[in-house]
């Protein structure tokens, strides 16, 4: 009777994932919040020396990919230019997990007005323009090598991570008669893996201020989740800072709803009640 519930949920696991492969790369798109804005000054960086916090290989999910070989003193060569290869090598985290995506055959690309990680091909996506909200409507502004390693942070945390369909796990046998917790269970995960990667941003963004002096962050100074991971990177450890910034995070809508979309957990909700149904197939399955 176990081996039939067993094997029915990992049949309805499958069908999920062939339910949704256009959301789950849809959910690939950036972590930006829809507040960033491209204008504000500079923020300042205080005197003090706060202490490499190395990230959890399980925060959001369970297949970060961390990379195992020394790279101590090895130049990063990007492709992007040499200009954002020195701001990135001046990040110890940074310049780390971009090496360990290099030797697991990532590569790397500039174009277009978005950033994206494209899991299934293992290819990095950086934006040459940004669009901003100006009184007078959209206005797209070139960006420089400070902004793209800024984009670059986070999409490098960010494809570390698993894919959507390998962080919603089907619900287990205690967890059948419990949708509910299940699903906030799920959703939980999917929005810690949206967090992380303003945390790891905000991490090398400290790390490059204090060694070259150039503020990765400066045109996002007015956008509360960026301004939020600072502060919460200098004085929380990183799963603790994880949680604490994923209740901001959470509240966001994603870039391509607008300012006045569903929030990413109300987004996410949505997505992991339908898998909830997918993995229940017929009725009667779970």
């Amino acid at each position: 009777m176990t081996d039939g519930i067993i094997r029915a949920m990992r049949e309805a696991l499958q069908r999920a994932k062939n339910l949704i492969p256009e959301v789950a790369k849809l959910r690939s798109r950036p972590p930006r919040s829809a507040s960033e804005k491209a204008h504000g000054a500079a923020n300042t960086v205080g005197d003090a020396d706060h202490g490499l916090r190395e990230p959890l290989d399980d925060i959001a999910s369970p297949g970060v990919d961390h990379g195992t070989a020394s790279t101590r003193g090895v130049r990063v060569v990007s492709g992007l230019g040499d200009d954002i290869d020195d701001l990135v090598g001046s990040s110890r985290s940074l310049s780390r997990d971009f090496r360990g995506l290099q030797q697991r055959g990532w590569t790397f690309e500039r174009g277009g007005l978005d950033a994206y990680t494209d899991h299934m091909n293992k290819k990095i996506t950086v934006p040459d323009a940004e669009v901003i909200d100006i009184e007078e409507g959209y206005r797209e502004i070139p960006i420089g090598p400070a902004e793209t390693t800024r984009h670059l942070a986070q999409q490098v945390e960010y494809a570390r991570s698993s894919s959507l369909t390998d962080i919603v796990a089907p619900p287990g046998l205690e967890e059948i008669g419990d949708k509910d917790g299940w699903t906030e269970r799920q959703v939980q995960k999917l929005v810690e893996r949206d967090t992380a990667p303003y945390l790891a941003a905000a991490r090398a963004r400290r790390e490059i201020f204090e060694k070259s002096g150039v503020d990765i962050d400066e045109r996002y100074a007015l956008d509360p989740v960026t301004s939020e991971a600072q502060r919460i990177e200098r004085a929380m450890d990183w799963p603790d800072g994880i949680r604490e910034l994923s209740r901001t995070v959470g509240d966001q809508p994603f870039p391509e709803s607008g300012p006045f979309g569903p929030s990413r957990r109300e987004d996410h909700t949505i997505l992991v009640e339908q898998m909830w149904e997918g993995f229940r197939g017929q009725p009667g399955d779970l």
